[in-house]
């Protein structure tokens, strides 16, 4: 799901604030959930996702949980988000047996949701979108109007020790309103999570701020492009991500 936002005239440039809660840092680099989106073997997903056993009366495990992040000059963005994730339970599936993004028809084309779900004996199910349907928020939450919508579909296959990988991105073609607007971005999750991370990127026109709160175990690796960098020049790039070897 996309994060709230919410637009501000007093706000400097661009402000992201971001939150963090229960986070369990045991993050492998090597993993291979740490690849690019849907090049992991599925094999490969399953005997590493062995290694990590389940915490009590947890309903999923994340292995990552990823948004990037990139601005232009103009204030527009496009955002990804990308989880994988094991269902440790039934009581999962409410939430976590379907796939949902979020949108204002406004500031934006209805996102592209993407999807596979990996059972238990190693088979592969991948999203079809055409069983994805499209329906107002207002119908959601009836005591506020709003012009919202909700992209959002089943999972194929899932069942109980599942690992589903999904990846949703936003396209914004409304530059920001006034000076520039605010992000929450919450690293951690109901179940477990392993490795997060968030990747911003905007030209060095624009300001970048960032806040972390309630984020011990989290480091910021920032770096500098300069203009003759080809085509990501001039670009800020902030990753944040949680501190190798450290847990609750």
């Amino acid at each position: 799901m996309i994060p709230s936002s919410s637009y501000r005239n007093n706000i400097s440039g661009l402000c992201l604030l971001l939150l963090a809660c229960a986070l369990h840092a045991q993050p492998e680099p090597a993993a291979p959930w740490n690849r690019v989106t849907f090049s992991a073997d599925p094999k490969e997903l399953i005997d590493a996702a062995a290694a990590i056993r389940p915490r009590q009366y947890d309903k999923v495990t994340i292995f990552t949980k990823e948004q990037r992040k990139i601005f232009n000059a103009s204030g527009k963005y496009t955002v990804t988000n990308r989880t994988i994730y094991r269902v440790e339970s039934k009581e999962a599936m409410a939430r976590w047996g379907t796939v949902t993004a979020n949108w204002s028809p406004w500031r934006g084309p209805r996102p592209e949701i993407r999807a596979r779900v990996i059972e238990p004996d190693g088979k592969v199910v991948t999203l079809d979108s055409r069983i994805l349907t499209e329906a107002p928020m207002h119908d959601q939450r009836p005591e506020l109007y709003e012009d919202s919508r909700s992209y959002s579909g089943p999972l194929p296959g899932i069942e109980v020790g599942s690992i589903v990988e999904t990846e949703q991105e936003w396209k914004d073609s409304s530059p920001q309103i006034g000076n520039g607007g605010a992000w929450r971005y919450y690293f951690g999750d109901e179940g477990t999570v392993l490795h997060a991370s968030l990747e911003l990127q905007a030209p060095s026109s624009q300001t970048l701020k960032y806040k972390l709160r309630k984020a011990p175990a989290v480091v910021v690796d920032s770096a500098q492009r300069d203009a003759q960098a080809g085509a990501r020049a001039g670009v800020s790039n902030y990753t944040v991500r949680q501190r190798l070897g450290e847990s609750e």
